[in-house]
């Protein structure tokens, strides 16, 4: 345990908790602070703080895709399907460089689907909507 967890000065559950938050994976950071960024922010502010959480996040691959999805997702809320397909190409190079398969993989399908339903392109669509559909947990997305 980190030695402000140990230290009875400073042992206070609020430490405990952000230990915890901090010990997790850089993946789950991202989830946690996009979540907050959706409820919080407006759409021109999302997207620009997006745009700066990436360049700070740019050495850690997950991140960063985690970054460029949830901004691919802003854009093609505002029809923005020039950008989001710049995006989509960007990160799914990126995403190719990843060993196995993880969280940021469904959501990159996820965009990458919703952007091929988007432009008509139904073969490209079906193939990353099944993609999306290997990355997830069935029970997850089961109403």
């Amino acid at each position: 345990m980190p030695y402000l967890i140990r230290n009875t000065r400073f042992a206070h559950p609020h430490w405990k908790l952000l230990c915890k938050f901090f010990c997790l994976p850089v993946c789950l950071h991202m989830s946690c602070v996009i979540f907050v960024m959706w409820i919080i922010l407006g759409p021109d502010e999302k997207i620009e703080f997006l745009k700066n959480i990436k360049d700070k996040v740019k050495n850690e691959p997950d991140a960063t895709i985690l970054c460029m999805t949830s901004l691919g997702a802003i854009l093609l809320q505002q029809n923005l399907l020039d950008e989001v397909k710049v995006l989509v190409e960007e990160t799914s190079q990126l995403l190719e460089s990843l060993n196995g398969v993880s969280v940021v993989h469904a959501k990159f399908y996820e965009l990458s689907s919703s952007y091929n339903k988007a432009t008509s392109n139904f073969e490209a669509y079906y193939r990353d909507a099944l993609r999306y559909l290997g990355c997830v947990e069935i029970t997850s997305i089961a109403g």
